[in-house]
């Protein structure tokens, strides 16, 4: 296992599994997670072993989006803040050198919901949801979500998504194609781990 402070990483017959693990804010992205993931993928890219990854949330979410405490201070332009602390990191994981699959456990909101949204396969355990909700804070959505929602569930669906901050279960989110697969949370990660083994090989 690799140590980092606000993830975790492991490595198992050519198949990595990074666990975001900010439990006490519901796995909430901020800088430093930021930076340990793209530490993660570096990983990742150069260990020649590594197959394929799985990407989950530790405790009872995914992802509850950004660190609203965590906000750059007012002398930093949020949108420099943006690009240079959070894009690379996701642009790292969308376009991975090894298929990434993401496990869905809990809530993915926001910021979460994007991340959630960047595997090549996206797995959600049953209690799974998806929630923009930019428009609650009187934000446009962010981190990839008006690039990658619309081509998955279409713009009517992706609008209602983003204007109405309205929960999509995940039985919803199989049955508009947001995700590929809705299992049990108990067999969540074993079986986003099997898919990713069937891609090692």
């Amino acid at each position: 296992m690799y140590r980092f402070e606000t993830i975790l990483l492991t490595v198992d017959c050519g198949v990595a599994i990074l666990t975001l693990n900010r439990q006490d804010t519901l796995n909430a992205l901020n800088l430093p997670m930021m930076a340990d993931i793209q530490s993660a993928m570096n990983i990742v890219e150069s260990d020649s072993n590594i197959k394929a990854l799985v990407i989950t949330g530790a405790g009872r979410a995914f992802c509850s989006g950004q660190d609203l405490r965590n906000r750059p201070p007012q002398s930093v332009d949020v949108v420099t803040a943006l690009m240079e602390g959070y894009f690379p990191t996701l642009h790292a994981v969308k376009n991975s050198s090894v298929p990434v699959v993401t496990a869905v456990n809990g809530v993915a909101a926001g910021a979460g919901c994007a991340f959630a949204l960047l595997g090549d396969l996206t797995i959600a355990g049953e209690s799974a949801s998806f929630i923009q909700v930019y428009s609650r804070i009187g934000l446009a959505p962010d981190l990839g979500s008006t690039y990658l929602l619309p081509r998955l569930v279409g713009r009517s669906r992706a609008l209602r998504m983003m204007l109405t901050n309205e929960p999509i279960s995940a039985s919803t989110a199989l049955q508009w194609g947001l995700v590929g697969a809705c299992v049990s949370d108990r067999a969540l990660v074993k079986t986003a781990v099997q898919r990713a083994q069937l891609l090692t090989a």
